[in-house]
Order: structure tokens, then C-alpha cells, then sequence
């Protein structure tokens, strides 16, 4: 991450050596779930979560049935998003897609829109103005010389064109997107 934070949230962690040990609170929770995430049986079986499951929202309940205390590894994680900027493109509407109809549906739990508007706006603003990601991009390689930085300012403006088109879609006509002949790759 360009701020060396692994989350823009204010949360007291505890250095267990190779995991950060920490104490959320509902509505201060952070993007944990998906990759790598375990949780107890027990604490799952606790909550009411239907057949499909949001990574994000699952914690936010845990966190809201008491279980709050959570491990975060110290460790990076390769995400493989997919091969090239249209595969990216697409996953992104479908992400978004998914997101405005759920949530149309009452399904989704995370407060989202109790979030950081500032954040929003800057996003935007950087999106528009392109010269901040610019920016983004030369402070993140020479943090860490990758080639993968060559990336960060089409897969931004890519994500503020999908989102901008899925939120204005889902607002209209909501609807989850198509997974027939879905492949990751």
C-alpha cells in the first residue's frame, strides 16, 4: 500500500511477531475476508448468512454476534485479478453488478455508505486529474521497483469508469451479472 498502513482504518493492533492481533468494532471493520480467510465453525455457525457469502459483510457480523478479535498475518499476498485490462474490466462490472443488486436486495450488511466520502471524493478527483496517480505510481516504484506500477493509473481510471456506469446502471435497473461461461482466466 502506498500509505504502509495495511488498512486507512484506525484500529488498535497488537504486534504478535508474524500477525498483527486485533480487537474491530462494528462499522470499523477492514477488508479481511476473501484470500486466506479462516474463521471458526462455531462463530459461522452463529450467523444467519444464507448461501452466498460477501467476505466483508461476514466479518461486520461476526464483529456485531461479539466475536471481534481477529489475526492479520504479517505477510503479502500475490492476488491474481486476472490476465490483462479486460479481464480486470470485467470482473470489476461484475463486482459492482453484483454489489447494486444485492444490495437493491437488502442482502448486504457492511455500512459502505458510512465510509470515508472524502476518500470517494479524492478517488474521483485523482481519477479526473489523472496527475495524482502519476504521482501514486512514481511513490509506489520507488518504494518497490516493479513494473507492475506501470498499471496503477489505468486500473484506477478503469475502476472509477465501471464503478461510475454500474452504480448509475444498478441504481436504474439492478441486476446480478450473468456467470454463464464464466472462467477466471
Amino acid at each position: 500500500a502506498l500509505s504502509g498502513k495495511w488498512t486507512g482504518l484506525n484500529i488498535e493492533s497488537v504486534d504478535m511477531g508474524d500477525y498483527l492481533l486485533v480487537e474491530l468494532e462494528p462499522g470499523k471493520v477492514p477488508t479481511i475476508g476473501a484470500n486466506g480467510f479462516i474463521v471458526r465453525k462455531e462463530a459461522l455457525e452463529k450467523l444467519n448468512y444464507g448461501d452466498y457469502l460477501f467476505d466483508i459483510d461476514l466479518v461486520q457480523n461476526l464483529v456485531a454476534s461479539g466475536e471481534c478479535k481477529f489475526a492479520k498475518v504479517k505477510i503479502g499476498i500475490v492476488h491474481l485479478y486476472g490476465r490483462g485490462l479486460k479481464i480486470f474490466t470485467r470482473k470489476q462490472l461484475r463486482r459492482v453488478r453484483d454489489y447494486m443488486y444485492y444490495q437493491s436486495m437488502g442482502m448486504r450488511s457492511y455500512p459502505w455508505r458510512s465510509g470515508s466520502k472524502a476518500g470517494v471524493a479524492k478517488f474521483i478527483l485523482y481519477c479526473l486529474l489523472i496527475f495524482p496517480l502519476v504521482l501514486q505510481a512514481l511513490k509506489g516504484f520507488i518504494r518497490k521497483r516493479d513494473i507492475a506500477w506501470a498499471l496503477h493509473v489505468p486500473v484506477c481510471v478503469i475502476t472509477f469508469i465501471v464503478y461510475a456506469y454500474g452504480y448509475i446502471e444498478g441504481r436504474i435497473k439492478p441486476r446480478e451479472q450473468d456467470r454463464r461461461n464464466w472462467r477466471q482466466a
